[in-house]
């Protein structure tokens, strides 16, 4: 069954690609040498009723022998609740509710559906909140191995919180797209067994959409781990497959590699593909990367032209610059360095203004001074140009290195910066250059742990600009790195003075006194760090985790709650500390659940391991917590920490006994 709903009710915009995707498709599922499947069903934009009646029908009219697939390509919408609902013709804005099927439905139908293996493919926003309530079904593994083992897997398109994306020119949806493209071409074979499971399909797929657009997150729910599906039939010894394959292996970002491009040429020729063929393979194979590269293109000129436009930049153009970015898929690391460099280069014409302005406001203030050691004196030495030019660039490349991962080279550059021209700036206060280039060498020095040499520099930044706020700040996070506690709570007491809106400050100096037990202050700090930024999840998350210090339990899941749904977080640390609150009082489900969706975001989260661990112990359910324990104990030991991974091994050895 696939479902396509492109046409909506008032207020939820229309979509291009689902009756293209369900097009699609149909024919490769059909098809006798991929899907092979007996009946493939399409439903256009159906009504509630509609919808709801043909999903029961084609879970409800199947044998155990049956495999089934349903489709949905569209709007998926969630409530507060994280509870998600599947939009039809008839969804409105205001009514959502009580005009979409809720992924409740489905979920009770598959259920009690009789089919052993069920596939659900979901490209929809935020369609990995189908996850919530799923309950995995008994397995009986009897069906023969060509067949692909019993279950139920769900492929969906996004995490709970995101939304998905169609491909700017209408076409597919791009979950879809990858899908198709991993069936029709054989290429989501990796093993080139000639089969393609469910795993095999979502992985394929998975990889093209990061490629493309690295901030969605497309998911796979399953009954119980390590089983599969049969999907699809891929040839075997197929020349342009084994083509694509090589181009995958030898490309690096949006280019193959120069030995690459000679293995190529040689492969295209034994294998009998011509020039143009091979082209249309290798572009295939590099669009995704190449795709991601024009969005940053695109997110780069929009940036640049509004902070040329709008600078310093106030919350709607923020907000807006966000929006693109989230449209065009990106994530924070993707335009960081973008923010950074362009911000940098307009605060430094910025301050050369404001310093401008203000040495002619000294001239007026007194026509007297006009010796060489007067303002204009110092305005000649500020923008002299050899040596500020040199300064800046050493700057500028720099701040590259350090968003590049490279502090020691970020060292070297600074150090350059700063030996170059000892007057680079304007000391006293408007102007940033020398202040700067101590106080990001600092940071650098801070993120190789060596945090002496971080404060060092953020003296000599204070020194130059006593009034330096964001020095103050940084050398508070370096003392409380060295649990000089009181050391830190002062740094940051004089950034909040400089700087009464330091929220960030606020959240820090919370930190510190949580770590010091004085909660009553941390949970101060935390609410005025949130009374000035209201969307600050990781003030909700860390008054949260004071909360739960205080057994204050009510307050400490409100808080975690709010954190999860302003969503600018890491999700799994919110939900891991809801679900050890849900443990402290006994509402094990509860507590399950949200370790649940922790694993679901971060597969390699070792603390929702251990504890969701205690509470299968709790529960009886030795060897399910053994199985947890075992995969904290791995993750902990690839993390390095030692004493983790003992404590889990030795939690192990006790169930054992």
């Amino acid at each position: 069954m696939l479902i396509g709903v492109s046409e909506y009710g008032e207020g939820i915009p229309s979509l291009s690609a689902p009756r293209n995707d369900v097009t699609a498709m149909k024919q490769v599922l059909e098809n006798p040498k991929m899907g092979g499947f007996d009946e493939v069903t399409i439903l256009p934009d159906p009504d509630l009723a509609e919808m709801q009646k043909a999903v029961q029908q084609i879970f409800a009219s199947r044998s155990k022998d049956d495999l089934v697939l349903l489709f949905f390509s569209g709007h998926g919408i969630t409530d507060d609740n994280n509870k998600l609902y599947f939009a039809t013709k008839g969804t409105s804005k205001n009514f959502y509710k009580a005009t979409s099927v809720p992924a409740s439905f489905i979920q009770d139908v598959s259920l009690e559906c009789y089919a052993k293996r069920q596939v659900m493919i979901l490209d929809c926003c935020f369609s990995g909140a189908f996850a919530e309530g799923w309950v995995p079904k008994g397995l009986e593994m009897e069906l023969a191995r060509e067949l692909g083992a019993e279950g139920r897997v769900v492929l969906t398109s996004s995490t709970a919180f995101q939304k998905s994306f169609q491909r700017e020119d209408g076409e597919f949806s791009l979950y879809t797209q990858y899908i198709l493209e991993g069936i029709e071409t054989g290429a989501a074979d990796k093993n080139s067994d000639g089969k393609i499971y469910a795993q095999e399909l979502h992985e394929y797929a998975k990889a093209k959409v990061k490629e493309a657009k690295p901030k969605q997150e497309p998911g796979i729910l399953i009954d119980r781990e390590g089983f599969n599906i049969l999907i699809s039939q891929a040839p075997i010894h197929d020349p342009e497959l084994s083509f694509r394959k090589l181009v995958e292996k030898y490309t690096v970002e949006d280019r193959v590699t120069v030995t690459g491009k000679y293995i190529l040429q040689v492969k295209q020729q034994d294998l009998g593909i011509d020039d143009e063929r091979a082209k249309e393979i290798i572009d295939e194979v590099l669009a995704p990367y190449r795709k991601r590269l024009e969005n940053i293109r695109i997110y780069r000129e929009a940036f640049t032209e509004t902070v040329k436009r709008h600078y310093p930049l106030t919350e709607r153009f923020i907000n807006d610059l966000q929006d693109l970015q989230d449209i065009l898929g990106l994530e924070d690391k993707d335009v960081a360095e973008i923010k950074e460099q362009i911000l940098a280069e307009k605060e430094s014409e910025y301050q050369q203004e404001s310093a401008t302005r203000n040495l002619q406001k000294n001239r007026i203030s007194d026509e007297k001074s006009t010796s060489n050691t007067g303002p204009l004196s110092f305005l000649g030495q500020l923008f002299a140009p050899s040596s500020e030019m040199s300064s800046k660039q050493f700057f500028d490349s720099g701040f590259d290195k350090r968003k590049k991962g490279d502090n020691q080279g970020a060292i070297e550059d600074y150090t350059q910066a700063i030996q170059i021209n000892q007057n680079w700036g304007n000391p006293s206060g408007t102007y940033f250059g020398l202040p700067s280039a101590y106080t990001i060498r600092g940071n650098a020095y801070d993120d190789l742990k060596e945090s002496q040499k971080a404060i060092a520099d953020y003296n000599k930044a204070i020194e130059l600009k006593s009034d330096y706020a964001l020095a103050y700040y940084n050398r508070g996070n370096a003392y409380d790195d060295l649990r000089e506690y009181q050391k830190a709570i002062a740094d940051y007491s004089k950034a909040i003075e400089l700087n009464s809106d330091y929220a960030t400050a606020y959240n820090n100096r919370g930190i510190v006194y949580k770590n010091l037990k004085d909660y009553q202050k941390a949970i101060a700090d935390y609410t005025k760090a949130i009374e000035l930024k209201p969307d600050y999840a990781s003030a909700y998350y860390n008054r949260g985790n004071a909360y739960d210090d205080l057994r204050e339990y009510q307050k400490a899941i409100a808080d975690y709650t709010k954190s999860i749904r302003l969503k600018n977080i890491e999700l799994w640390v919110p939900y891991n500390g809801r679900g050890n609150v849900y443990e402290e009082l006994k509402d094990y489900q509860k507590a399950i659940a949200d370790y649940n969706k922790a694993i679901t975001l971060k597969s390699d989260y070792a603390n929702a391991y251990y504890n969701r661990a205690i509470v299968y112990k709790i529960q009886g359910e030795t060897e399910t917590a053994i199985n947890d324990y075992q995969k904290a104990a791995e993750l902990y030991q690839k993390e390095g920490k030692t004493d983790d991974y003992q404590d889990a091994i030795n939690q192990i050895k006790k169930l054992e006994k």
